[in-house]
C-alpha cells in the first residue's frame, strides 16, 4: 500500500505504474537472502511477477473525489 497522497489530474493526462523489488535509497535494501539486510554484502536478483488474468487479475485502485 502507498502511504495517503493526492494529486490533480487535468483531462488527457495519463499515469504510469512502476513495480519495483526496491525503494533504495529512501528504504533500505533487501538483498533477497533472508539474511539480516544489515549484515549482508551482496545479494540475489529479485524477480517480480505481475498477474494479470482472469483468476489473478491485477488493478490499481484509484479513488475519486
Amino acid at each position: 500500500d502507498l502511504w495517503a497522497t493526492s494529486h490533480v489530474f487535468k483531462s488527457g493526462h495519463r499515469l504510469r505504474v512502476a513495480v519495483t523489488s526496491s525503494g533504495f535509497p529512501r528504504w533500505d535494501r533487501n538483498w533477497q537472502t533472508g539474511k539480516n539486510n544489515a549484515l549482508e554484502t551482496s545479494g540475489i536478483k529479485a524477480q517480480n511477477r505481475i498477474f494479470r488474468d482472469a483468476v489473478r487479475p491485477s488493478h490499481v485502485l484509484l479513488p475519486l473525489l
